[in-house]
């Protein structure tokens, strides 16, 4: 009887073993390219921010299958729950209807006006801008006093790339960018020697992991904010900013 108890056990301990832990849900996330916060390093994912949302998420007991497209395109699918939420995307009174925020935020974002070296920068107020030509990007909210101000000349274009092609053909005076991600693609486009930008910066802001409105993600984006606080006091946080020179 012993044996048979002993048998049965281990048959079942067999099985246990054989039997795959439960895999971890997978959250689609779509994002753009920008560089250091989030990007593609062929075919590797790197970033701060994409870091930081991973470990989050991980503890969670998710995974995150992080996707790129242009920045108006990811707005509109989150928007249509075609996916389960967005990274890196600014707060507004929109927005705040369109998907369900965190308290927490993921980082903090200073964008600066771009230009070709060699233009005075003469930049301190907003109306200093009178009848320029301001490159943006597609889908962009900088501020609302931007948004709203037609005394200069708001150019938009699908990506930063195109921005710098602009203004290198004269296409425009200066275009807008996170300081952050416009040297991050200055260096790669070979154009530091060419550019510089403004030392007082026009706008920024907080930047979010923010979820489609399911009817489940507003508990997820609640637990999310919660697990994210608790992230930026480890050393595993620290770690994460160190490794991208922040």
């Amino acid at each position: 009887m012993a044996l048979l108890i002993r048998s049965f056990y281990l048959a079942i301990g067999l099985v246990l073993m054989a039997t795959p832990a439960a895999a971890a849900e997978q959250l689609v996330v779509v994002t753009e390219t920008w560089a250091l916060y989030v990007y593609d390093d062929d075919g590797v994912t790197k970033g701060f921010d994409y870091e930081v949302m991973v470990a989050v998420l991980k503890k969670m007991g998710y995974t995150a299958d992080c996707r790129f497209y242009p920045w108006k395109r990811c707005l509109t699918m989150v928007r249509a729950q075609e996916v389960d939420a967005i990274l890196d995307v600014s707060l507004n009174p929109e927005r705040s209807k369109q998907m369900f925020f965190p308290d927490e935020h993921i980082s903090e974002s200073t964008s600066v006006l771009f230009f070709l070296r060699g233009r005075p920068d003469n930049f301190n107020v907003l109306s200093d801008l009178a009848g320029l030509k301001i490159g943006t990007v597609l889908g962009y909210f900088y501020n609302q006093a931007i948004q709203d101000a037609d005394y200069f000349i708001k150019e938009p274009v699908r990506d930063i790339e195109q921005n710098f092609n602009k203004l290198l053909a004269g296409r425009i005076d200066m275009f807008i960018s996170n300081k952050h991600v416009g040297l991050f693609n200055a260096h790669k486009l070979g154009l530091l020697d060419r550019i510089d930008y403004t030392k007082k910066r026009i706008s920024g802001g907080r930047n979010y992991v923010a979820f489609a409105l399911k009817p489940a993600n507003k508990d997820l984006a609640r637990a999310f904010s919660v697990r994210l606080k608790s992230f930026k006091t480890t050393d595993r946080y620290q770690a994460i900013l160190q490794k991208y020179g922040q």
